[in-house]
């Protein structure tokens, strides 16, 4: 694709921030897509490494890449003013530390065209490491087939899903917006973007507004995606700016819910959401001081919706999460006490 006038296919969009130790393996793997048709928008997001340079040099062989250059915004910034110059009928975005197979984008712009979607969505790997020590484990959606390559309308989608155990363990990788195409018209007409007002867990926001107001998407039962899980510099691991963002960002969705009127259809599945984040991704990588107040802050935000909108519907949680659930409500402090006991538990017979 030479022309700046053909439209591409696909947009890509790829913040960057201080990536030099993995960013040509990003790009390598969006330069070698089996689909020729896409633009690589690369946004250098006031990088201090050597991130911008590598950039340039890609830049000077590939035509396809356009560089955006800006002082430090943070990666909704970022995104953001990517997808603003996005001119590709589907977009997809990547962590500039993750790395995609060949056929993944022409694949999924099959199945979007074929199907007319408005999101594409794939499986995909979490990995760790790098050649000898390499390891990637693959992460499906679901654990049957059933719900795979076939056309939903979100809201039913998700409704009658929590009518049954289907979406077990769905809730806990249910962001992973990087796995997906969508229809680029479908971003801007609903004027679907990343909340800047937080710097992490932003992806959450996304995810809600795309699943909430998309009319067709499809999963489909294949992995194209390695997201990296050992970035010691990203935002995942990066405890401090997440708990400072955390409870920000969940209030951005519940008032973006409530604003659209879709609240009743998707609280459960938001109560599910951020109970199954703080239960799984917060609490194992806070210190016992900061468990302790963590917990009642959670305590508090459960109680409130549980005054607000009854009791969850029983099949979003497990019975033990609902064990759980019902103790941090009722007796954080008790929950607190028992946690950091098993995790000193736990550490000790590492020893």
């Amino acid at each position: 694709m030479n022309s700046k006038d053909t439209i591409p296919k696909v947009s890509v969009v790829v913040p960057v921030y201080n990536s030099a130790k993995y960013l040509r393996q990003a790009l390598d793997s969006i330069v070698n897509q089996t689909l020729k048709e896409i633009e690589i928008i690369v946004v250098n997001d006031g990088s201090t490494d050597e991130s911008l340079n590598i950039i340039k040099e890609y830049v000077s062989k590939d035509c396809r890449i356009i560089l955006i250059d800006q002082p430090n915004g943070g990666v909704a910034n970022a995104i953001n003013n990517g997808i603003a110059m996005a001119r590709g009928e589907y977009l997809a975005e990547m962590d500039s530390d993750d790395y995609i197979k060949p056929e993944m984008y022409e694949e999924l712009y099959g199945h979007a065209k074929t199907n007319d979607l408005d999101i594409a969505i794939s499986n995909y790997y979490e990995f760790t490491g790098n050649t000898e020590d390499f390891e990637a484990v693959p992460r499906r959606f679901f654990d049957t087939p059933e719900w795979y390559n076939k056309v939903f309308d979100p809201q039913e989608f998700y409704r009658d899903k929590f009518s049954g155990d289907h979406l077990k363990g769905f809730g806990q990788c249910v962001c992973a917006i990087w796995t997906s195409l969508y229809k680029r018209e479908f971003l801007t007409e609903n004027s679907i973007c990343w909340n800047e007002k937080v710097r992490a867990y932003n992806d959450n926001g996304f995810w809600y507004q795309t699943r909430t107001l998309a009319k067709k998407i499809m999963y489909i039962d294949k992995a194209y995606f390695f997201h990296r899980r050992d970035n010691t510099g990203s935002t995942t691991n990066n405890f401090e700016k997440f708990e400072q963002d955390l409870f920000g960002e969940q209030d951005h969705v519940k008032n973006f819910l409530i604003e659209k009127n879709l609240w009743d259809g998707v609280k459960d599945l938001y109560v599910k959401r951020i109970f199954q984040d703080y239960l799984y991704f917060a609490l194992p990588n806070l210190s016992p001081g900061k468990i302790k107040q963590f917990t009642a802050k959670i305590s508090s935000i459960l109680s409130d919706f549980v005054r607000q909108n009854g009791d969850i519907a029983h099949n979003a949680l497990t019975e033990n999460e609902r064990r759980i659930f019902s103790i941090i409500t009722e007796n954080p402090s008790t929950f607190a006490r028992m946690y950091i006991a098993a995790q000193q538990k736990t550490a000790q017979q590492k020893k």
